[in-house]
């Protein structure tokens, strides 16, 4: 359950080997906001926001993407407007080699209007987060993406409880 009691993060953070650290955001901001973050993106970035065609899909980016920015300066010293990226051949960023002496790796899933961050160090980790949209989850979007056992449990649940259990893969 999402509170919305959030909590600013300290000025540094220590990443245990052992440890994996999740951030949440909320992508909803006012003008004012969008425009002050957006001077943390790269070149690349600024353009890459400007190709969204809806203004709530290019600030839900700005956002996402210069909260990622602040975080990582969080753990590395280097300042948020300063992260330098690179990208795998399927787009995925990652912090480029010169500034991750740590072997900080991470990942970030957005929705709506919110976005999970997740960190680690020397490991590969996934995170994900989907808003859950009644009209999206019917059995017929369920029998094109789900596994036959997985169709067949959420086609046996009670109909009020059919739309959790899409988003949660029965």
């Amino acid at each position: 359950m999402i509170t919305d009691d959030w909590h600013r993060p300290p000025e540094k953070i220590e990443l245990g080997s052992d440890e994996a650290h999740v951030w949440r955001a909320s992508l909803k901001q006012d003008s004012a906001t969008v425009s002050e973050l957006s001077i943390l993106l790269s070149p690349d970035e600024r353009a890459r926001a400007d190709r969204y065609q809806r203004s709530v899909d290019r600030d839900r980016f700005i956002v996402a993407r210069a909260v990622l920015r602040k975080i990582i300066a969080l753990y590395l010293p280097v300042s948020a407007g300063a992260v330098e990226f690179i990208y795998n051949k399927y787009g995925k960023p990652a912090i480029s080699d010169d500034q991750n002496g740590r072997n900080l790796n991470f990942n970030l899933s957005h929705s709506h209007e919110l976005a999970l961050y997740g960190f680690a160090s020397a490991r590969r980790l996934g995170i994900d987060i989907e808003y859950i949209r009644e009209d999206f989850a019917t059995l017929e979007i369920a029998e094109h993406f789900f596994a036959k056992a997985e169709l067949a449990a959420l086609a046996a649940l009670p109909e009020n409880q059919q739309v959790r259990s899409f988003f949660n893969c029965c």
